[in-house]
């Protein structure tokens, strides 16, 4: 899906940061931020979904993939399930954008509206 300004819903800017709509994989394999997946980012990491492990591996990997500390990545909605809203401060729409293209190897719907 694709917000009215062209780039993927998933993704919105406000002044001090973005949120991210995110569909997480807990016991993956490996973890990995991205790609783009519908209305929501996919994001998969090997913690379990037991007492709040997955949901620390999923902050530490987005700040990892935005170049943010942790402490900058706040769980807003999503603490129980696989979807996930989640605020980033001090970054933008275009630097997820980079994050996305970077892991898939692909350019991302949006990448040059920023």
């Amino acid at each position: 899906m694709v917000a009215s300004d062209g780039s993927p819903a998933a993704i919105r800017e406000h002044d001090d940061g973005v949120t991210l709509q995110l569909q997480v994989q807990p016991r993956a394999s490996r973890p990995r931020f991205g790609p783009l997946c519908g209305a929501a980012i996919k994001v998969a990491v090997t913690a379990p979904p037991v007492e709040g492990a997955a949901n620390l591996a999923v902050v530490a990997l987005v700040a990892e993939a935005l170049g943010v500390s942790a402490r900058e990545v706040a769980l807003l909605t999503g603490s129980r399930g696989r979807r996930k809203l989640v605020r980033v401060s001090g970054t933008t729409r275009q630097a997820v954008l980079l994050a996305l293209e970077s892991a898939s190897g692909a350019t991302v719907r949006g990448k040059g509206r920023g």
